[in-house]
């Protein structure tokens, strides 16, 4: 199913791309939180079990453009887009383990995030007001993390150790992002929707961990139909 869809939206991308012009333009603005508690994890040398850092809810703000070439109540065409996230000298408690051990280390650090993609996309129109749309394609994100101290954090009954990756830690990762979408359309060409995304990459900062983006991102859009 998965290969199948990718499949449909190469060829709608493709198909757009032919086009010289689109009838409609679709520009979004977009703010929305990704919950991110397990998204952080450290190898811990001096534990012998992986970290779990919680980072919380990541904030996004950002934007898309969509060109549909349709020239009915069913589009096609292509969406470019960008999003950032940011999060400033925060402490997170970092927990471990499976096998009932557990460990810990507050961690002050500063985290930024680029998300950018670009993908075919399809959607329908029921009415005057109101359009489905899904999208797909790759994507790219660019993070950088500055761990700046950590120090070990007493458990009960159980260990603490040290992350010992001071310094900044800048990294990139190609990855594979699906968009669902609903908007709702006023006479003045106004929209105002929502849409769930979800993007597949790892960024791997080394002794500072790595972050898996495989979690649903929730946000809310207003934009402007052309």
């Amino acid at each position: 199913m998965v290969k199948a869809f990718v499949v449909l939206s190469a060829a709608l991308l493709c198909a757009a791309l032919c086009h010289a012009e689109p009838s409609e333009r679709y520009l979004q603005g977009m703010v929305g939180w990704l919950q991110a508690d397990d998204v952080w994890q450290i190898d811990a040398d001096s534990s012998g079990q992986p970290l779990a850092a919680d980072l919380g809810d990541l904030l996004y703000g950002g934007g898309a453009v969509q060109m549909n070439f349709g020239n009915t109540a069913l589009e096609y065409g292509y969406e470019t887009g960008g999003l950032v996230s940011f999060k400033n000298d925060a402490r997170y408690v970092a927990a471990a383990g499976d096998n009932g051990g557990a460990v810990g280390a507050k961690i002050d650090n500063e985290f930024w995030l680029v998300d950018l993609y670009m993908g075919a996309y399809t959607g329908i129109h029921l009415g005057d007001h109101l359009r489905f749309y899904v999208s797909v394609g790759p994507a790219l994100l660019i993070g950088s993390l500055d761990v700046d101290d950590s120090e070990p954090v007493s458990i009960p009954q159980s260990g603490t150790v040290v992350v010992s990756s001071a310094g900044r830690h800048t990294k990139g990762a190609l990855g594979f992002y699906g968009k669902l979408g609903v908007d709702i359309l006023f006479d003045s060409g106004i929209t105002l929707g929502a849409s769930l995304r979800q993007v597949n990459a790892k960024l791997d900062f080394g002794a500072a961990g790595e972050m898996q983006f495989n979690d649903p991102q929730y946000f809310i859009t207003v934009g402007k139909k052309f």
